[in-house]
């Protein structure tokens, strides 16, 4: 997750916020 870029971590954000 860490390794991931900012735009991934951005859109893994997005998505988990969708998620709750």
């Amino acid at each position: 997750e860490v390794c991931l870029k900012p735009s991934s971590v951005a859109r893994f954000e997005d998505v988990r916020a969708a998620v709750e």
